[in-house]
C-alpha cells in the first residue's frame, strides 16, 4: 500500500488532501510535505517508505525506524482517524535513542485529544487516588516534558508556540491533579490541592476559563480549611461575588472534572451563605449527578420558603440584593476614579450599572413600602432576616425593634466607655 499523507511543516499536524490550510496553525497546504524531516532520525528515504505496505512499515517502526513510525501514525490519524492506534505509533518516534521532531509535536496534539476522552471515560477521575491518577497520566505528559527539555536546550529547534502548547498541557494536568487531591479526606491532601489551584489560577499558559475553575477550586478549599465559620462565611460572600462577575467565562463549556470543581464551590457557597444560590451554577453544569444535587438544594430551599411566611423571603431577597448592590458600588467607585478609562473599564462600568438597575427594580418595592431609609443596608436586612429565620420575631416591626434595641445598647456602651475615659483622665490630671 502506497502512502502519501501530507502534514504541516510548521506544527507537524497531519492534514487531509482536501485541506487548503492547517486547521491548527493556519499554514497553507503548499507548505506541507509527505516526507519527514527528523531530528536524529535514521534518514530513511521517504520515497522508499512510501512503497512499503503498512505491515512492513510497522515492522520497521518496531525495529526503531522513527520515520516509519511517523508514517504509520499519520496513516491511523488521517485515513482512519483512529487516534488511539495513532498514538501508539507516534510514541515510537521519540521513545528510543532517536527523535523524530514532527512525530513528537503531533504526539502532543494527539495526547490532548485523548485526554478529553480519558476524562470522560473516567467520569472526571471520580474516585481516583492520586497514585492511580499519576500512573495513568504519566504517558500523556511524556511528549510535553520532552518538548520543554528540547526547547530549553535549543530554542530554535521548533517554533515557540509548540513549547507554549506543551506548557499549557502540563498546566492542565496540574489543574486535574488539584481535582484529585481536593477529594482527599485528610487535610494534607486538601492543602496540596489548594496549592495546585493557586498556581493554576494565575498560570499565563492556561486559558481564562480554566484559570477561573482553578480560582473556584482554591476558594472552595480555602473555605473548607478555615476553622472560623464567620471567616469562611465572609470568604463565601467575596468568592461568590467574584464568580458572578466572571461566570460567563464558563459558557464555553466544562468537562466533567471541571464541573466537579465548580459544583464543590457551589455546594460550599450554599452552605456558608445560608441561602440558595444554586441556580447561579446550574447553567454551567451538564453532568446529571451534579445537576441533581444542585437542583435538590434549590427545591429544598424553595419548599422551605413556601412553608415560611413571605416576610422571610422578602428580607432574604433584599439582604442579598443590597449586598450585591453595595459590592457593585464599591467597584464602580474604583473604576470611575481612574483618570484614563479603557474600553474594558467602560464596559465593566456599564455592566455594573445595568446590574444595579436590575437589583433596584427587584427590591425597591419592598424597601420603599416597609423599611425606613436609615436601614437600607445589607447588614441591617441580614440581621432582620436572621431574627425571623431564627424564630426570634414574627413580624417586621418586631425585627426593626430588635435592630433599634441593638443600636441603643451599642450607643449606651459607647457613652459608658466615654465617661470612663473622661473619669480616668481627670483622675490622672489630679
Amino acid at each position: 500500500e502506497v502512502l502519501h499523507v501530507p502534514y504541516c511543516m510548521k506544527c507537524g499536524s497531519p492534514m487531509k488532501d482536501s485541506e487548503m490550510f492547517c486547521a491548527l496553525c493556519g499554514t497553507p497546504a503548499n507548505d506541507t510535505s509527505s516526507s519527514s524531516t527528523p531530528q536524529n532520525s535514521n534518514n530513511s528515504n521517504s520515497a522508499e517508505l512510501s512503497n512499503k505496505s503498512i505491515d512492513e512499515l510497522k515492522s520497521l517502526a518496531r525495529a526503531g525506524n522513527v520515520d516509519a513510525a511517523f508514517t504509520v501514525g499519520k496513516y491511523y490519524s488521517t485515513d482512519n482517524e483512529n487516534y488511539v492506534e495513532a498514538d501508539k505509533w507516534f510514541s515510537l518516534t521519540y521513545e528510543g535513542n532517536k527523535i523524530h521532531i514532527q512525530g513528537l509535536l503531533v504526539s502532543l496534539k494527539i495526547k490532548r485529544l485523548l485526554l478529553v476522552t480519558e476524562i470522560a471515560l473516567s467520569n472526571g477521575f471520580s474516585g481516583y487516588s492520586i497514585e492511580r491518577f499519576n500512573e495513568i497520566i504519566k504517558p500523556y505528559t511524556t511528549p510535553a516534558k520532552l518538548i520543554c527539555k528540547l526547547w530549553q536546550d535549543d530554542n530554535k529547534i521548533f517554533d515557540a508556540e509548540n513549547y507554549y502548547d506543551a506548557l499549557a498541557f502540563l498546566s492542565e494536568i496540574n489543574l486535574y491533579t488539584g481535582r484529585i487531591l481536593m477529594s482527599g479526606k485528610d487535610v494534607d491532601s486538601k492543602e496540596k490541592a489548594k496549592s495546585y489551584f493557586s498556581v493554576c489560577s494565575t498560570d499565563e499558559h492556561l486559558d481564562e476559563k480554566k484559570k477561573l475553575v482553578a480560582y473556584l477550586g482554591h476558594s472552595a478549599l480555602d473555605m473548607v480549611l478555615d476553622k472560623s465559620k464567620s471567616s469562611a462565611t465572609g470568604k463565601a460572600y467575596i468568592n461568590y461575588d467574584y464568580f458572578l462577575k466572571h461566570k460567563e467565562l464558563l459558557s464555553s463549556g466544562l468537562n466533567i472534572a471541571e464541573e466537579h470543581i465548580v459544583s464543590m464551590f457551589g455546594f460550599l457557597v450554599n452552605n456558608y451563605l445560608d441561602t440558595d444560590v444554586s441556580g447561579s451554577f446550574l447553567p454551567y453544569i451538564k453532568t446529571e449527578t451534579y445537576r441533581n444535587n444542585l437542583a435538590k438544594i434549590e427545591d429544598d430551599t424553595n419548599q422551605q420558603r413556601k412553608t415560611e411566611n413571605s416576610l422571610l423571603y422578602q428580607l432574604d431577597m433584599c439582604a442579598n440584593g443590597l449586598y450585591q448592590f453595595e459590592q457593585n458600588n464599591q467597584r464602580l467607585n474604583e473604576l470611575k476614579g481612574k483618570l484614563f478609562k479603557s474600553g474594558a473599564v467602560k464596559n465593566e462600568i456599564a455592566q455594573l450599572e445595568a446590574e444595579n438597575s436590575q437589583i433596584v427594580d427587584k427590591i425597591a418595592p419592598f424597601l420603599n413600602t416597609y423599611i425606613p431609609k436609615d436601614y437600607w443596608l445589607s447588614s441591617y436586612l441580614s440581621r432582620m432576616r436572621d431574627f425571623v429565620q431564627g424564630g426570634h420575631v414574627s413580624t417586621l416591626q418586631e425585627a426593626l425593634s430588635l435592630i433599634r434595641m441593638e443600636e441603643q445598647a451599642d450607643h449606651e456602651r459607647y457613652m459608658d466607655m466615654v465617661m470612663r475615659a473622661e473619669t480616668w483622665r481627670r483622675t490622672r490630671g489630679n
